[in-house]
This record gives structure tokens, C-alpha cells and sequence, in this order.
């Protein structure tokens, strides 16, 4: 009897052992939870930005032949989520200032709805700092590809333009670029 006596209180010490345990844990991870919401508020993204007065779009066409209405802006469906569509002779563009750390953070690849029927296409960054042009070309596939400027060069005033183009020789059917990030680092760009 005693020893069951012993065991029992064991068992019970051990479980409020645990749910102490378990509680401290709960606390720090919301915590760091917190924390982590309150750095990605920090962050300055062109998907969060697109509807601001800041943000220009060029060629923009609204017609019910597109399937989200138009040919460029800000998208959400089942196969991509929340992203920025671009087609070829559309622009987005924006100004701020850069730090001397700031990288522009990209992802992107073509829709898969229509990456089959394309034969590539090249995602332009355009970036103008103290009255010089700086372009970055790269080619957009079916994979999600993620590429990393660094703008530190350009520390102070930038603009920045995205723009869709094709090599020579490609066509620009089904040359839907999908961008999933656009993005920068905390604190290193101040949109205008």
C-alpha cells in the first residue's frame, strides 16, 4: 500500500512537473512568435505596397480576357497564393531610399497555369541612382527561381522597375511572370 501510496504521488508530481514544463514552453514560443510578427510588419514588400499611390504600374489593360481581370497587379488564386502577376509590356515601378545593407529579395517563376506554352522569358530590374541606369536581367522558367541584389552601391535615393522582356527570337505568349517575393530587408528601404 505504500508503495502504491508512493507512486501515485510520483505520477501526480511528474504530471504538474510536465504541465508546468509545457506551459514555460507555450509562454516562449508565443512569445518569439510575437516577436517574429512584429520584424515581418518591419518589412518593406511590393505585394503589401501594390495598391499605394507610391507604386506606378505602365501598360496596364483591364479586359475580361485575362483571368484576374487585367495584366499586371497584385493576384491570389489556388496554384500561386498571394503574388504579382507581370506580362510582357507591363512596368511596376517605385522610389525610396536604400541602406547601405539593403539587398532586393526576389522570387519568381512562371504560372503554372501557362508555363508550358511559354518559351521563357526575362524579368528586367531596372535600378536608377544618382541619375545612372543599372539593369539585371534574368530568366524566368517554371521553377520558383530566388535571387538576391544587393543595393548597397545605390545607398540613398533609387528608383526601381520591373518590366518583362523576352530574348531574341522568343515570343511573348503564355509570358505570365509570376513574382511570389519582392522584397527587402528590415529597415533597409523608406518607400517615399
Amino acid at each position: 500500500m505504500k508503495k502504491s501510496i508512493q507512486l501515485a504521488i510520483f505520477v501526480v508530481l511528474s504530471l504538474c512537473a510536465c504541465w508546468f514544463a509545457g506551459q514555460q514552453m507555450k509562454a516562449v514560443r508565443l512569445a518569439h512568435q510575437e516577436k517574429s510578427d512584429e520584424h515581418e510588419t518591419d518589412v518593406w514588400s511590393l505585394a503589401e505596397h501594390m495598391d499605394s499611390a507610391n507604386v506606378t504600374i505602365e501598360g496596364k489593360a483591364e479586359s475580361n480576357d485575362y483571368p484576374y481581370g487585367y495584366n499586371v497587379g497584385a493576384i491570389e488564386d489556388e496554384q500561386v497564393g498571394r503574388a504579382i502577376l507581370l506580362t510582357p509590356g507591363t512596368e511596376i515601378g517605385w522610389e525610396g531610399t536604400v541602406s547601405e545593407t539593403a539587398s532586393l529579395n526576389m522570387g519568381f517563376f512562371l504560372h503554372p497555369w501557362v508555363a508550358d506554352g511559354s518559351d521563357g522569358a526575362l524579368l528586367n530590374v531596372i535600378i536608377t541612382a544618382g541619375g545612372t541606369e543599372h539593369d539585371h536581367v534574368f530568366e524566368v522558367g517554371a521553377d520558383l527561381q530566388e535571387e538576391v541584389l544587393s543595393l548597397g552601391e545605390f545607398a540613398g535615393e533609387v528608383r526601381i522597375e520591373l518590366a518583362v522582356s523576352n530574348a531574341e527570337g522568343w515570343n511573348t505568349d503564355c509570358d505570365w511572370v509570376i513574382l511570389k517575393q519582392c522584397s527587402f530587408s528590415e529597415g533597409d528601404f523608406q518607400g517615399k
